[in-house]
């Protein structure tokens, strides 16, 4: 679904198209980026045997569709956390299956403050500099497992809390420990309406599977450039500019993974981006020319 807006930078006006990719267009862009639901679900064992709904997290709106059903939520990130949070609270039974663990952490942090205030600081870079990694994610550790233990919890992921960004939710433990929401481990297979799960637990009757398990981004209408990687991926300068167009006429914002809260990194992208397309400094100029001779 396309949408026009207009984008002002130092009083030139930048036509712009918005578009699934959260792409930025200067002029006449007609571009068409997809975001793909990873296929996960057909590599399940048996899937096409199961006669209740499955569905992309991209599709889920609210939880009322859920209500008094048995759902098994299937993935380990930000949102199968919130959704499968929601679900349980209206859902009959609600599973959250899980392949590896996760480390999950609240969005408040000491103080009453926002979680990134406190973390993303100069003072943890210096510190992340100076002690080894592994003293360093021993009292990470430690500090949330003081808290609720993941192992009790089935939480527990393989990796170090300091080696992959956590799942940032603050009802799932709470949720766990009234018993309205079940961590279990991946599915193996299915049975027509009953999961069969890694441990051997069996649970019949389920009635909805939601598959949280990630995007895969294409872009079909950018060309491979020689500063493309061997798989093809699309090389972008500074993570925003392709560097296969012959001029900086496209910007894609978001494309990153931020410490801290993605908007306000996504902002500062944005306007960038479009004084770049207006060539407002003589350092956006400087951009676009490097831009320029890289195709």
């Amino acid at each position: 679904m396309k949408q026009g807006l207009e984008c002002r930078a130092g009083g030139h006006a930048i036509g712009v198209i918005v578009e699934q990719a959260m792409g930025l267009c200067a002029e006449d862009c007609p571009i068409s980026a997809r975001i793909h639901p990873t296929g996960l679900h057909r590599e399940l064992k048996r899937i096409d045997t199961f006669p209740g709904k499955c569905s992309h997290s991209w599709e889920y709106k609210d939880p009322h569709s859920f209500h008094g059903k048995k759902v098994v939520v299937i993935g380990t990130g930000d949102s199968s956390g919130d959704i499968a949070v929601e679900i349980s609270r209206v859902a009959e039974k609600t599973f959250l299956s899980v392949r590896e663990g996760a480390w999950v952490v609240g969005r408040m942090s000491a103080g009453g403050l926002p979680l990134d205030m406190n973390i993303v600081t100069h003072l943890n870079a210096l510190l992340l500099q100076v002690f080894p990694p592994a003293l360093l994610n021993w009292a990470v550790e430690r500090s949330y497992n003081q808290k609720y233990n993941h192992r009790l919890y089935g939480l527990q992921p393989r990796h170090r809390i300091l080696s992959q960004r956590p799942v940032i939710n603050d009802d799932l433990p709470g949720h766990i420990l009234q018993g309205v929401l079940q961590v279990t481990p991946n599915v193996r297979e299915f049975r027509g309406s009953t999961v069969v799960f890694d441990n051997e637990a069996v649970e019949e009757g389920i009635d909805a599977v939601v598959f949280c398990t990630g995007y895969k981004a294409s872009f079909p209408f950018l060309l491979p450039s020689q500063n493309s990687d061997p798989v093809g991926k699309v090389s972008l300068y500074k993570r925003v500019f392709p560097l296969s167009l012959e001029r900086p006429t496209l910007a894609f914002i978001g494309l990153i993974n931020a410490k801290g809260p993605l908007m306000p990194v996504m902002e500062m992208q944005a306007r960038w981006a479009t004084r770049v397309f207006a060539g407002i400094t003589e350092q956006e100029k400087k951009d676009a020319n490097i831009l320029t001779k890289s195709t």
